[in-house]
């Protein structure tokens, strides 16, 4: 939609859409009681009645998503190795004699 709004010299200016008028509003050309009349309108209102009935869509925010663990590398171990077992011969054999 389109709108005319009154200069500072009481003039209609415009058209310009709602989006305009808010640029215009915060560069300071235009002030929220400024009087603003749709296109086809018949009767002017306030610049800031538009802008309450017509509140600026807020965005949902954006969530990063949370950051990624990089993965553990894996090290392979080594195989456990069986030991052999003592032969029977070697675990009944004497011990020495140790001289007195």
């Amino acid at each position: 939609m389109k709108y005319y709004y009154t200069n500072a010299q009481n003039q209609p200016t415009g058209p310009v859409t709602l989006e305009e008028l808010r640029a215009l509003l915060a560069a300071g050309t235009v002030k929220p009681v400024t009087y603003v009349i749709p296109e086809g309108g018949q009767q002017w209102g306030a610049l800031s009645a538009l802008l309450e009935a017509n509140p600026v869509p807020v965005a949902a925010p954006v969530v990063a998503p949370a950051p990624v663990a990089e993965p553990t590398p894996v090290v392979a171990q080594p195989a456990v190795q069986p030991q052999p077992e003592p032969t029977p011969a070697a675990a009944a054999a004497p011990a020495p004699a140790v001289a007195a």
